[in-house]
């Protein structure tokens, strides 16, 4: 967990409740139509050119603090933009932006945009001069194994992490295979485990794609504080991202004009409609055997009462036509 993030919860219901944190709350019409902002810094997550909708936008203006929830789908690889807007405060100086994924206690990614840049988009991890892998998401392993009952994993799980920083660069040079040795931390994102009875079961991590080849020569810069007070970061950026199954479930997304983009809504319409299709099967199969267990039952009584009326036949047979009678009681003689 990022050392500025311990100890410190953003939870709706925790951060509302306490009156030394002002918090806004996003725009009801404007929520999933736009990145977060804070600071006139934009960031997103970006999944095939189109930012993911955000929902249940919580700023804490006074910390410099946003959060939001985002759908998310196993297996589609994502990117993070970052962009200074050019209302963004005098002086202009560097960015220094750092990556948290899935509560990792060091940044994936540290990228520095440079003082005449306004944007950042981080789509790959480069792990060496020549090899790079595609950040996505994918769904956590389980198991049966009762020794991990217990594991719980980070708190932050499912949660990507963006702080920006005021910085002034005081070496640029090429990377170095060294540096790339030093300073890669692709092995933080691993495919973590949990019980299959624990529920974070059924969510998602951040993991790497297959490597690919590069011609790409990254630079490596060396920052220091722009000022003294440059020391914290001037934004931060929170997305907890889910699967589409959690966000319906706990009415995160609670309108039908709450919609990922058309791309990936498609698919959404097609997986609905197999899972009424599959639903309505299942409501019909039970419906018959329902049906059937009456019919079996049925035919048992009917065949019971015709036995019973068979009995009753014979036995008035045996007796000569006449009904068996109890005799009658009398009283006895004083």
């Amino acid at each position: 967990m990022p050392p500025d993030r311990q100890h410190q919860s953003f939870s709706q219901t925790e951060r509302l409740g306490h009156s030394e944190i002002s918090c806004r709350r996003g725009d009801p019409d404007r929520i999933g139509k736009r990145p977060l902002t804070c600071q006139s810094i934009m960031a997103s997550i970006r999944v095939k050119g189109q930012d993911l909708p955000n929902y249940e936008e919580i700023e804490d203006i006074d910390n410099h603090v946003v959060e939001c929830y985002i759908p998310s789908r196993d297996g589609e690889t994502f990117e993070i933009q970052v962009v200074r807007s050019s209302q963004s405060p005098a002086p202009r100086t560097a960015l220094q932006i750092e990556v948290f994924i899935d509560g990792a206690e060091n940044a994936i990614v540290v990228y520095v945009l440079d003082q005449d840049q306004d944007t950042c988009i981080i789509k790959n991890i480069q792990i060496s001069p020549n090899l790079q892998r595609k950040l996505r998401f994918q769904k956590l392993q389980t198991t049966a194994d009762d020794s991990y009952l217990n594991v719980t994993g980070s708190p932050d799980l499912g949660s990507i992490y963006i702080r920006v920083f005021r910085r002034h660069v005081v070496e640029r040079r090429g990377m170095t295979y060294t540096d790339y040795t030093i300073l890669d931390n692709s092995h933080l994102l691993r495919n973590q485990m949990v019980h299959e009875t624990s529920f974070k079961a059924g969510g998602l991590n951040t993991g790497l794609g297959a490597p690919i080849p590069t011609q790409t020569k990254e630079e490596y810069y060396a920052t220091i504080p722009y000022s003294a007070e440059d020391v914290k970061p001037i934004a931060r950026f929170y997305f907890k991202y889910r699967t589409l199954a959690f966000l319906h479930h706990h009415r995160i997304i609670p309108t039908p004009r709450c919609r990922l983009p058309a791309s990936t809504s498609r698919r959404d319409d097609d997986s609905d409609a197999e899972g009424r299709t599959d639903l309505e099967a299942r409501i019909r199969s039970i419906a018959a055997k329902r049906a059937m267990a009456t019919k079996k039952i049925l035919h048992q009584t009917t065949l019971l009462a015709r036995a019973e009326s068979n009995l009753k036949q014979a036995k008035r047979v045996r007796l000569g036509g006449h009904t068996l009678r109890e005799p009658m009681s009398r009283s006895p003689e004083v």
